[in-house]
């Protein structure tokens, strides 16, 4: 299996020995608990934006560090009771019992 550099690197004809430059755009709203990241590769001699089309069919892990509140990691797995089961109660801040939907809206 070849990662996406060997692709790029092949599709481009680099060099094994120069390294790919990366962008990396972090794009914060105030709508999501974790950021928006968008990627772009360029050419380490030409400076060309490379496509990366060219690893559509390659798996790509990333993983994104978030600012979590450790005390209430359930809020960050929508697999979580917290969001799957009308059982389970929930006081916000004001006191008030969150209704489930809200609380997937939340999310």
């Amino acid at each position: 299996m070849s990662t996406c550099e060997e692709k790029l690197k092949e599709a481009y004809h680099i060099s094994e020995s120069l390294p790919l430059i990366i962008f990396k755009i972090d794009y914060f709203s105030p709508d999501s608990l974790i950021p928006i990241i968008l990627y772009e590769i360029y050419h380490p001699i030409t400076k060309e934006k490379l496509d990366l089309s060219h690893c559509k069919d390659i798996f790509i892990k990333m993983n994104i560090p978030i600012n979590a509140d450790e005390s209430k990691l359930y809020k960050y797995d929508p697999n979580s009771e917290y969001y799957t089961d009308n059982c389970a109660s929930y006081t916000s801040e004001n006191g008030i019992d969150m209704l489930l939907s809200d609380r997937q809206k939340e999310y």
